[in-house]
């Protein structure tokens, strides 16, 4: 029996990667078709689509930026400090 729990285990990196692999080629054909295959009179909230998908990855991009930022500070805003003996 723990032979077979090793197999699975040794399985689940692989079945891990093998999905991010394929969300990832979904992704990157939406982004390429949105941004280059959809005709430019469709358009959402009054902006062409193509619009939305270049603005909308990269808002994501810069508010990811700064979560990090922001949990950097938190960390060492919360830092405990360790008396020094001197």
């Amino acid at each position: 029996m723990y032979n077979q729990v090793t197999m699975i285990s040794n399985q689940k990196p692989k079945l891990i990667g093998a999905l991010l692999f394929a969300i990832s080629i979904v992704f990157i054909a939406l982004q390429t078709i949105l941004l280059f295959f959809v005709p430019e009179n469709l358009s959402l909230l009054g902006k062409p689509i193509s619009w939305w998908a270049l603005a909308v990855p990269v808002y994501l991009i810069v508010v990811l930026f700064w979560l990090v930022i922001l949990w950097i500070g938190w960390i060492l805003m919360m830092e405990k400090r360790i008396p020094s003996s001197g």
